[in-house]
Formats: structure tokens, sequence, C-alpha cells
């Protein structure tokens, strides 16, 4: 095992020194800067639901957003997101390993606060016009939006049409493993995300 570890150390080593590494960020680096799980923010959405009759959080998303509408379905999910919370120790070491792509399925804006404290240049992406138009090879991608666009995939619906909304971040994220190395933090083996990605890579 420890000779594996460091083959896996030379490795990512080797792809910094290339400038090939693209990290994949979760939703548990954000634990540590106090924001939610997932399973906070369903069960709080399962709770004002009037007849929910399932626990898959796709579906429960997807029933809040039909019974409440859109602004009320973006102004819960905003409440849980406050403007005052601050990066962690993680996105700090995160973004000391210089990866020329961060990939993050998450919604907060802790990993531009992040870039913008170390004084790091990398250009926000969270629609595919963002992704055409960029200006810079070092890029922070949103590949599940971002809630200042409005424009976030949560629901059921939004997974099943996510090709058709984002079909230049989609293969771009795509081509990312066949060009460079790329180290997954903050998923668990069963989480939703991670497993989505992994079915592109299948």
């Amino acid at each position: 095992m420890e000779v594996l570890n460091k083959e896996h150390f030379r490795t990512i080593r080797k792809a910094i020194e290339n400038n090939k590494l693209a990290i994949f960020v979760g939703s548990a680096v954000s634990y540590d800067s106090d924001l939610p799980s997932w399973a906070d923010l369903i069960g709080l959405m399962k709770g004002a639901l009037e007849n929910p009759r399932t626990n898959d959080y796709l579906k429960i998303a997807e029933h809040y957003y039909l019974q409440y509408g859109r602004n009320t379905y973006y102004s819960k999910i905003n409440e849980f997101f406050p403007a005052g919370s601050q990066p962690n120790l993680l996105h700090e070491l995160l973004l000391k390993l210089k990866p020329q792509y961060i990939v993050t399925t998450n919604w907060d804006n802790l990993l531009e606060k992040s870039i913008a404290n170390a004084g790091d240049l990398y250009f926000r992406v969270a629609s595919d016009h963002e992704l055409a138009s960029s200006p810079s090879s070092q890029l922070l991608i949103k590949m599940h939006g971002d809630l200042s666009h409005r424009n976030i995939i949560f629901k059921e619906s939004d997974y099943l049409a996510y090709a058709d909304k984002f079909p230049l971040v989609e293969n771009f994220i795509k081509s990312l493993f066949s060009t460079h190395v790329v180290l997954f933090v903050g998923y668990s083996i069963s989480d939703y995300n991670l497993n989505q990605i992994l079915s592109w890579i299948r």
C-alpha cells in the first residue's frame, strides 16, 4: 500500500510540474466552513412538502420546485449559503497544488473567495457561454452551475437535461480524463455527482 501511495504522489507531482493537474472538488470540502450537506438541504425541503412519497434526493428537490416555484426554490437554497461564509484550510491547501483546472459540483463561492485571497488568477466558468469566451488557461469550472446564475444542477430534471444545458462544459470535462491527472477531493463513493462523472469515464 505504501509503495502504491508513493507512486500516486509521484504522478501528482509530475502533473503539477507539467501543468497537467485537474482537481474535482465535492461538497465535503466546504463542511468546515459550516455549509450544509445535501442531506440537510433535502431534509428541509422534504419537511415542507405536503405529501412526500420518496427519499430520493433528486425527486424531493423536483417536487419542491414544482410545488413552490422557481423563486421560492432559489430563495430556500440561498438561505443555506450565507454571504459571510469563509473558505477553510482545505480550500487553501488545494490551491497550493497549483492545478490548471479546478472543477467543482459545489454552488457556493468559497473557492472564488479562496482564489481571491491567494491572489491567484482563475477564470470562473459556470455556463457554456463563459467557457467559450474564457480568456485564461486556468479555469475554475462550476460544472453544476452557480447560485448567482440561477442555473444550478440539483433536481432530477436538471440531471436528465444536463447534456442539453451544458454541452460544452460536459465535453470539456470528459476530455480532461485523457489529457490530465485528475484528483477527486470531498466526494464519497456513493455521491450522486461522483457517480455521474464516473459514468462518463466508463
